[in-house]
């Protein structure tokens, strides 16, 4: 295993997380050294290395399952630390989100949309679900305001 980090850190000059780091053990010293993948990552291109990495899928002239899951995996574990930063760069501070962006908004007005034909009826299981939408709407709108003053302040 050593054999293969060493060829890792021979090759690359970029920074690296570990878990980026731990993705490109995995390739194989040969492909490795003559591939676009390093060229492209030397350059500072991190974005192009899980596509670079779903190439190696084959042995033997064959795609293998087996690789083909492994690489997916591989490019999991380099999007999970997509950005390598050093340790004297500042922290920006996040700015609020708006709570009634059309994003939030949407899911929640969409799924009592479809509750309108169920509740047209007038027994009591429309009007348990009549009590119950207008219970969870007041909790709702009582969440925004809540959202809303913490924005203020």
């Amino acid at each position: 295993m050593r054999q293969y980090e060493q060829a890792v850190e021979k090759a690359v000059y970029v920074d690296l997380s570990d878990e980026q780091f731990g993705a490109l053990v995995n390739i194989g010293i040969a492909a490795f050294q003559n591939s676009t993948l390093l060229k492209k990552l030397n350059k500072g291109d991190y974005e192009s290395v899980p596509i670079e990495l779903q190439k190696w899928t084959k042995a033997g002239g064959k795609r293998l399952k087996d690789l083909v899951h492994r690489r997916a995996a591989e490019a999991g574990l380099w999007a999970k630390s997509a950005y390598v930063s050093s340790n004297y760069q500042l922290v920006e501070k996040q700015e609020p989100t708006g709570i009634l962006k059309a994003e939030i908004l949407a899911p929640i007005i969409a799924s009592f949309s479809g509750l309108g034909e169920f509740l047209a009826g007038s027994g009591p299981v429309q009007w348990a679900l009549a009590t119950i939408m207008v219970c969870v709407s007041c909790l709702g709108l009582v969440f925004i305001a809540k959202r809303l003053r913490e924005q203020r302040l």
